[in-house]
């Protein structure tokens, strides 16, 4: 982002290319700049809702975004002073807010199939509590040459621990998203 004294050029320019040009990217900023507190007020409501406008808008950042709000939570300060979430997807809830893992991961693929890479990792993390599907998403990553050292144990440990059926199916979920996203 910008040096700090142009957030506030930075939020007005933007938002007239968001609002009067239908700028994708112009969003995703607005979003980033509500999320972050740049020139605007921070106002996660707001952040959310201009990263979902950049995503419908097929801005493929903006994907990774909103998996990322979704997986990890947001957290405002209310008018009384005290911490308040209103949207929780942490991954081992099922559904929350009408969102949840499946919201994030659904996020995160979208970004992968743009070309985005990294979130892979990203849905690793969401799967951290079914280890099968992170180790379908780990063949994956492996394929793509991403670093992904910090998950090198939990993959080997399912390896390892899990019964032979379960472990051939993980295999064969991480050759079909090869052949999704890979190389």
């Amino acid at each position: 982002m910008r040096k700090k004294e142009n957030y506030s050029d930075a939020v007005a320019i933007y938002r007239y290319q968001a609002t009067q040009k239908n700028n994708t990217e112009a969003m995703y900023y607005l979003g980033a700049f509500y999320h972050e507190g740049a020139g605007v007020s921070r106002d996660m409501r707001e952040a959310y809702n201009w990263f979902l406008k950049s995503a419908k808008g097929g801005f493929a950042d903006a994907y990774s975004a909103l998996g990322s709000m979704n997986v990890n939570g947001v957290h405002e300060i209310g008018a009384n002073g005290k911490e308040i979430t209103w949207l929780r997807c942490h991954p081992a809830i099922v559904t929350c807010d009408n969102m949840g893992v499946d919201a994030s991961v659904w996020w995160y693929t979208k970004s992968v199939a743009s070309g985005k890479k990294d979130s892979i990792r990203n849905i690793m993390f969401a799967y951290n509590y079914d280890q099968q599907k992170m180790y379908a998403w780990g063949l994956l990553a492996i394929n793509q040459g991403l670093d992904i050292s910090s998950y090198k144990d939990d993959m080997d440990s399912f390896k390892k621990h899990t019964s032979e059926d379960s472990l051939k199916q993980a295999e064969e979920w991480g050759h079909r998203l090869i052949s999704l996203y890979g190389k």
